[in-house]
């Protein structure tokens, strides 16, 4: 597995000390030919055949249920309807609308079904309150299986949950006039005295006491970015009366910093669920919103400090979003031809015999290209660090445990050469048509899928940004594996999102192997397995819902009675 791992890395680019005969023998052995490895379910111990979608049967097909047994009044109708059937016809609905028509959905629906409109509604609310921490429906519950399925079938486009002047209202919900009956006395007693600290001479009630320090309490998690059952209207007014500037413990929050600050405990809350925080275009707001700061961060980077707030820059890699993964550069060109050549003698040559490119006359080598395409890098001379070690370790595979700049540095380079390659793929064009071979694993997933009965369309390129993550990071896993020799990633490893994509596709072989579906095709299966990576559940909690509840479970009819009376006068 070890020599697997360093013949992949060597064949794609980088240079991980094997010898020109090494590499002969083991490519005469066919040592990276996948078809040559066990099939996936006969490695997980599953008699299933496999397929392009590992799709497995469902759990209790052919078996009879025992136990009395409903009787349903209609199937057509909507009280008696199931979730899946709903989300069915929800699907189906979106997917005749036109492009035009996708962005009014909402209002559509409402005039075209509005019994349909109505459970859309309550799965939202749901929705918003498993991942913002907002009121709950009382008697509706959502699951992970079940966001994943809406945010599949586009709902998420058409029924934002995070939409705070429409469908979801957090101060919708019972016992909100408590709340505001006692930040009245709040406010009188500021307007008083000049300040919100409760003296102990002050004569009040002791509830009045209490529920000024759990409001404290709830702020001081929402700055961390925990959970709190506070909405933004809520904080704003406590903002405004100098709650949190009369508290040392608290910082000076601006109505921005609120606005952060939620979207911040959604990602946490995104991440308690899904395992890391590579959002999906599926969940279209939160991930807006992730690469906004992936592109203030790249200004920040090419001179512009004041774009990105260093605080909060830490707390979002604290918390494992990827910042060097390539994709946050969206507008950044691909890689020309001689920054390629470049990139690829640097980490694929041995080091006695590094190449150069290009002598000038004062007989000095540099070379062509440029590496740094902004100051970060500039400062941080990469490429004369990365000799360096490579002359210390005798190859180009780079940790982040030996150097976490340099480290990220490679992986961000990498990742631009994947997205050029995929580009490439995209246009049917010829991969590195500079004459240099592939330099990700993209090749072998390619090669394996066309021996498949696919078509001359590549499935797996289908996937795109999914597959550029998948990619990127196996790639970072097999060079920690080609170094260690194992792929058990210590939590103190400064690669957070590794170690999450780590314990998610752990997480996927458990499922597969279980008979559930999973999104991986087999042949990346096949590679996860040449690595000696084995499936295990991942150790997550589910966070809890919010105490509080919506007052309503149906949304308004106002509007339906007023389009109602309106179409009656045209009539």
């Amino acid at each position: 597995e070890i020599q697997r791992a360093r013949y992949l890395l060597q064949n794609v680019g980088l240079f991980s000390g094997l010898t020109g005969w090494q590499m002969f023998v083991l490519d005469e052995l066919n040592f990276c030919d996948l078809s040559s490895l066990p099939t996936v379910d006969f490695v997980l111990g599953n008699g299933a055949h496999s397929s392009n979608t590992l799709t497995t049967p469902q759990k209790g097909i052919g078996k009879k249920k025992s136990g009395k047994t409903k009787t349903k009044d209609g199937p057509n109708s909507p009280e008696r309807k199931t979730w899946s059937t709903q989300a069915n016809d929800f699907r189906e609905w979106f997917q005749k609308l036109s492009t035009e028509e996708k962005p009014k959905a909402r209002e559509l629906l409402s005039r075209a079904n509005w019994p349909l409109y109505s459970w859309c509604w309550r799965q939202c609310n749901a929705s918003s309150a498993a991942l913002c921490m907002t009121p709950t429906i009382s008697g509706i519950n959502m699951s992970v299986k079940k966001l994943n399925t809406l945010a599949s079938y586009g709902f998420f486009h058409a029924f934002p949950y995070n939409d705070r002047n429409g469908l979801v209202c957090e101060d919708d919900y019972e016992g909100c006039e408590a709340f505001d009956l006692t930040f009245q006395v709040l406010e009188d007693f500021s307007i008083k005295y000049g300040s919100t600290h409760i003296p102990d001479w002050y004569e009040c009630d002791r509830a009045f006491r209490m529920w000024v320090l759990a409001v404290e309490n709830g702020l001081h998690n929402f700055v961390k970015g925990e959970p709190c059952i506070l909405s933004s209207k809520q904080i704003e007014k406590l903002i405004l009366i100098g709650f949190c500037n009369d508290r040392d413990g608290l910082p000076n929050l601006s109505r921005s910093d609120v606005v952060w600050l939620k979207m911040f405990a959604e990602l946490k809350r995104h991440l308690d669920l899904f395992g890391d925080c590579n959002v999906s275009s599926d969940f279209p707001y939160l991930h807006q919103w992730i690469a906004q700061q992936k592109e203030l961060f790249r200004l920040s980077r090419m001179g512009n400090k004041d774009m990105m707030n260093p605080s909060r820059l830490k707390i979002l890699t604290e918390v494992g979003v990827d910042f060097f993964t390539g994709e946050c550069l969206p507008d950044v060109p691909n890689l020309s031809s001689s920054v390629s050549k470049e990139f690829e003698l640097l980490t694929s040559s041995p080091v006695e015999r590094f190449p150069e490119i290009e002598s000038v006359s004062n007989n000095q080598t540099y070379y062509k290209g440029d590496l740094q395409y902004d100051h970060y890098w500039v400062n941080q001379s990469c490429k004369a660090r990365l000799e360096q070690l490579k002359a210390k370790i005798g190859h180009s595979i780079i940790l982040a445990s030996d150097d976490t700049q340099l480290y990220f540095w490679l992986v961000e380079q990498r990742g631009k050469l994947l997205l050029t390659e995929l580009s490439g793929q995209e246009d049917n064009q010829v991969l590195m048509s500079n004459g240099l071979h592939s330099l990700s694993l993209l090749k072998y997933i390619t090669v394996e899928i066309q021996g498949e009965e696919t078509g001359s369309v590549s499935a797996a390129l289908k996937l795109g940004h999914s597959m550029f993550l998948w990619l990127h990071y196996c790639e970072r896993l097999m060079m920690f594996k080609a170094r260690n020799g194992h792929c058990k990633i210590p939590k103190e490893y400064p690669d957070i999102p590794l170690r999450q994509f780590l314990a998610r596709q752990r997480e996927s072989i458990h499922l597969y192997s279980t008979n559930q579906p999973t999104e991986l095709l087999p042949v990346q299966l096949k590679i996860l397995h040449s690595l000696g990576l084995h499936g295990s559940k991942r150790e997550s909690i589910s966070p809890k819902l919010s105490t509080r509840t919506l007052k309503r479970k149906n949304p308004s009819r106002k509007d339906k009675k007023y389009r109602d009376t309106e179409k009656t006068k045209k009539e």
